[in-house]
């Protein structure tokens, strides 16, 4: 499966490429029997799900069937522990309809009931990381792996990161077909010598990390290498690296350093720019209107939140800026936190008597403190620091939700932490954030003006979604199946 011609998000044209590769690399191994292609020319996600249906029902409950493979190359999101395959005609208000479904997917694949899954997964935007632990995705993996007897689950990136591709092939299907090339005619390669070379090639540069779920012994065979493999790998798109790099559309006229050394100063915005870009995002915020379901029932605030340290969480966001050592323009803070520990009364004595356990007795409990962070300020001047968008409950009985966004600022992207925020009553009428309900999303984008106007709408109508959500659970009529 792959998409290229999305209608409502980025085009990525090079997952057309992908998947001719792809096909030709499965097609020519002969090791499959049967093959269903999903490409553009299937344009809605509905269409696309019935025809694995009744790709699904020619083999369920016959033969056993060895092994089964899905590869997909596109969009990819996962919200609430469910990981869905973006499709053409994706909208964000309706992305159960104009997506497929992992769980569904998952379904379809298990009533095969094949001796081994495999699943290669390709996916821009391939996840929304939490920074609690990143236990929705955990769970997503738990769930779907524990599904079937064997599988391989081959990603293209973390979730914390966006998955690379140039004009003609996305790099991690490329790292695949590539590692084939190590084999000659007649060697059957296995799924861990592909999973070995793609590891070790982005070892090497460090912007996104491949990473591999097991449920198996690590012996099970992709392909046996043959003429018709080897004619592929042989594509114009599959060249090594060390070949010279050409530009697409320029005829073949090799790319110098200086070309490519000034392709990516383009990056390098002036700092002046930024601050456009942060106050467009502002008024982009303040100008969105209420869905209709919501105007007579709420009105929308936009407040900054001048100190960081009344964002709810904060220290979640600072946590991520420690871990990932990313350049960012922020100065971390500490606080000292104490803990309590066993020490030997007399050491000296302990060390004498190595041989013996001490008893007991011979320790003492104290106090010590370690550091941790707590918080983190900016090093640059910015327009704000925070933004909170208030959905103002209008009526006395509604509670207020808001939509808090920090901005992070590297040299050349904008990390904006998002999160939803409840709240609950601190008097008669009054109304204070619950801390505790924040759970921080993040979205890494260029400075470019589309990239940061897509993370505004989404994040203000995720938000304005789950307010509709909460009121028609709260609020049922009778008959509306919405």
């Amino acid at each position: 499966m792959a998409q290229s011609e999305y209608r409502s998000a980025p085009k990525l044209p090079a997952c057309k490429n992908d998947l001719l590769l792809m096909r030709r690399v499965v097609e020519s191994s002969k090791k499959y029997d049967d093959i269903l292609i999903l490409d553009d020319s299937v344009g809605r996600a509905y269409d696309a799900n019935e025809q694995i249906i009744q790709f699904v029902e020619k083999y369920k409950g016959g033969d056993k069937i060895d092994e089964v493979l899905l590869y997909f190359s596109g969009h990819g999101s996962l919200e609430n522990n469910e990981f869905y395959y973006v499709w053409d005609d994706y909208e964000k208000t309706r992305k159960c309809q104009t997506c497929l479904g992992n769980t569904e997917i998952d379904g379809f694949l298990r009533s095969l009931n094949a001796k081994l899954t495999v699943k290669i997964i390709d996916a821009c935007n391939s996840g929304v990381p939490y920074l609690k632990g990143d236990s929705g995705f955990d769970k997503f993996l738990s769930i779907s792996k524990d599904a079937f007897q064997k599988c391989y689950f081959l990603f293209s990136s973390q979730n914390d990161e966006t998955s690379g591709a140039d004009s003609q092939i996305s790099f991690f299907t490329k790292s695949i077909l590539n590692s084939l090339k190590n084999f000659d005619e007649g060697k059957g390669v296995r799924y861990r010598d592909v999973m070995n070379y793609v590891t070790d090639e982005f070892d090497k540069n460090g912007v996104q990390t491949p990473f591999f779920v097991t449920q198996c012994d690590n012996t099970d065979v992709f392909l046996e290498i043959n003429a018709e493999i080897k004619s592929v790998l042989d594509s114009e798109l599959l060249r090594d690296s060390s070949d010279t790099l050409t530009e697409l559309g320029s005829s073949d006229v090799p790319v110098t350093l200086l070309d490519l050394v000034r392709k990516d100063a383009e990056k390098y915005v002036p700092f002046e720019d930024v601050d456009k870009h942060l106050e467009h995002f502002r008024k982009m915020l303040s100008a969105e209107e209420l869905n209709p379901v919501l105007k007579d029932l709420y009105a929308v605030e936009v407040d900054e939140i001048a100190n960081l340290n009344d964002v709810p969480q904060i220290k979640g966001v600072a946590s991520w800026i420690q871990t990932k050592n990313k350049d960012t323009y922020t100065r971390l803070h500490f606080i000292s936190v104490p803990y309590e520990e066993k020490v030997p009364k007399n050491p000296f004595a302990l060390r004498i008597h190595s041989s013996l356990f001490g008893s007991e007795e011979d320790y003492k409990t104290v106090t010590k403190y370690r550091k941790e962070v707590d918080s983190f300020s900016n090093t640059l001047e910015m327009p704000y620091t925070s933004l909170n968008v208030v959905f103002k409950g209008l009526l006395p009985n509604l509670m207020n939700v808001s939509l808090c966004v920090v901005p992070v600022l590297s040299r050349t992207s904008i990390c904006f932490f998002i999160s939803k925020i409840d709240y609950k009553r601190s008097g008669w009428d009054d109304q204070v954030m619950d801390s505790f309900s924040a759970k921080w999303e993040f979205k890494e984008v260029p400075y470019e003006q589309a990239a940061i106007d897509e993370v505004e709408q989404n994040a203000f109508h995720k938000v304005e979604q789950y307010v509709i959500d909460l009121l028609n659970s709260k609020f049922p009529i009778k008959g509306n199946e919405n």
